[in-house]
């Protein structure tokens, strides 16, 4: 039973005591018609309390779910936005593993999006390459100064080699330092240049 019907009906059986207070009882005996009154105006005190706060938590739960519904659109939004960038987008945690990966380079890497995530960075990487991206997670993970833009070779899944300009951003989240890549395609340039 709901704690407000409860009062609610203390204070009914107050009433009807207060009702018989002016009346002999069985044995001769009344009922206080102070103590009666006064167990009322407590009873009365605290369902106003209750109420008030139960309108509050009211107000308060329908502003948090006003605001989880608003996160989830944003959410919805920079996933919408990630996903729809034309240039590749990671992110990496401090060990070089995929925490998240957009459609673009998933399709750089001929690999579903779902398939990327959780998996070390270095797999999608050229051979050739490696010695390098192991270097650059050292000096991440020393706080080191960081290279803003360099490039490497993506080794994808089937075919060949695609060279691509990397530009990278230390990122925190509540605390936790994560590494956002921007990889874009450039072997058309690189291949013309040569």
């Amino acid at each position: 039973m709901d704690l407000s019907l409860q009062i609610d009906a203390a204070c009914q059986r107050v009433l009807n005591l207060r009702q018989q207070a002016g009346e002999n009882l069985s044995g001769g005996l009344s009922v206080p018609s102070a103590l009666v009154d006064a167990a009322f105006q407590e009873l009365h005190f605290a369902l106003e309390e209750l109420r008030t706060a139960q309108e509050v938590l009211q107000s308060q739960t329908q502003d948090l779910v006003e605001l989880h519904q608003r996160v989830q659109q944003e959410r919805r939004r920079y996933q919408d936005l990630f996903d729809l960038a034309p240039d590749g987008y990671l992110v990496l945690d401090r060990q070089g593993l995929i925490q998240s990966a957009n459609q673009a380079i998933a399709v750089l890497l001929r690999k579903p999006q779902a398939a990327l995530v959780h998996k070390p960075m270095v797999l999608f990487i050229a051979p050739d390459d490696r010695p390098g991206f192991y270097q650059t997670l050292q000096q991440f993970n020393e706080l080191a100064a960081l290279p803003q833009t360099w490039q490497m070779h993506l080794a994808p899944h089937h075919g060949s080699p695609v060279m691509v300009a990397v530009t990278t951003t230390a990122i925190e989240t509540d605390g936790v330092v994560s590494w956002l890549w921007q990889l874009r395609d450039i072997t058309e340039q690189h291949q013309m240049h040569q």
